[in-house]
């Protein structure tokens, strides 16, 4: 039976078009414009703020805190939320406060690749992938901002593969980072709203609030075209092999529940949290024969400034600016350290074998 063609839509009207792609650039452009005017207030505020801070101005003298926390984004908040609810704990981040426009989940596309929410990582040149990109080169992007990529990313909430976890175990000897080792701490922050046949790796009223999209669109008919070639449904936050599902979001009441929504705002005004927003770390500050951490080296609207930690200094930058503030630190390859006239404290293969 021949399907007859389908009719042109409305929008498909060359004087629908002719009205319609205007208003939606201009609205692209009123975003755009709004978010960095955003940025650029919060910055000029946050500089005012701490130049008339005797604490903080141009002071020599070091803040101390029990632990520092270098990175606010997806594992940084967490770590800071736990740690303020019983020590003083500084958190330096290199943005600043979220944009009303990370709060909405259509939002993520116009977000990406904005310099003052992206730090838009750009690879070397690749020999075997990206061909058809500029100088054969892939943007990786990482938020930039008090929840890190949590604040535009699109919300898919998924944890690692169990064995993942369990080969950590295996190479370090340690059965506390195998899955039923960690896997209390994920059900511990996580609030499920979804369901489950294999409810018991969930957790529910914890800090980030999970579950399917209310927008169902195809995704019923992709799970059960899987099914009829013969793959299984399982929760993807268990066990499985193979496997398809529905993918959980992490979003509240149609808003974006980012790491700062779930971890850091609850607590900011009541806790032993201290942030330093808009604070570039350089360093690790290592003493003694064991090289032991005990602060860090920062830049804070042009002022070179350093904190002290009592306790620790726990680096959570990402994948990309974790190694690099360890590699100036001094703690990375020898060879390459030396090749850029770093001194080498601690020889280890920091930022190798990483991988997309």
């Amino acid at each position: 039976m021949r399907v007859p063609p389908a009719s042109p839509s409305s929008l498909q009207h060359p004087v629908i078009s002719f009205v319609l792609a205007p208003l939606v650039y201009s609205l692209i452009a009123i975003i755009y414009s709004s978010t960095e005017l955003f940025h650029n207030l919060d910055r000029t505020s946050d500089a005012l703020s701490v130049s008339s801070n005797p604490r903080q101005g141009r002071s020599n003298s070091p803040d101390t805190f029990d632990f520092i926390v270098v990175g606010s984004g997806s594992a940084g908040a967490v770590v800071a939320n736990r740690l303020a609810q019983h020590y003083t704990v500084l958190l330096l981040e290199s943005g600043g406060e979220p944009m009303p426009g990370t709060y909405i989940p259509s939002m993520s596309l116009l977000l990406l690749n904005r310099p003052f929410i992206d730090w838009s990582h750009l690879t070397v040149k690749q020999t075997r992938a990206c061909l058809g990109l500029k100088d054969q080169k892939a943007g990786w992007s990482a938020g930039k901002g008090i929840g890190g990529t949590s604040l535009i990313n699109f919300l898919i909430y998924l944890r690692g593969h169990p064995k993942d976890y369990d080969n950590w175990a295996n190479q370090t000897g340690d059965r506390s980072w195998s899955f039923e080792g960690v896997l209390p701490h994920f059900k511990a922050i996580e609030n499920f709203v979804g369901t489950s046949d294999t409810d018991d790796v969930h957790g529910h009223g914890g800090n980030v609030e999970v579950g399917p999209a209310p927008y169902e669109g195809m995704r019923d008919f992709f799970v059960e075209a899987a099914k009829e070639k013969g793959y299984p449904q399982k929760d993807l936050a268990g066990h499985y092999d193979e496997a398809f599902d529905i993918i959980n979001y992490n979003s509240k009441n149609g808003r974006r529940d980012s790491t700062y929504t779930a971890f850091i705002e609850p607590i900011r005004q009541t806790s032993g949290l201290t942030i330093y927003k808009f604070s570039d770390v350089t360093r690790v500050l290592l003493r003694g024969e064991d090289n032991e951490a005990f602060g860090v080296e920062y830049i804070r609207h042009g002022v070179k400034k350093v904190a002290l930690a009592t306790r620790e200094v726990i680096i959570s930058a990402g994948a990309i600016q974790s190694p690099k503030i360890l590699m100036h630190s001094g703690i990375g390859p020898k060879s390459h350290l030396e090749s850029f006239g770093i001194p080498t404290k601690v020889d280890l293969p920091v930022g190798k074998n990483l991988q997309e």
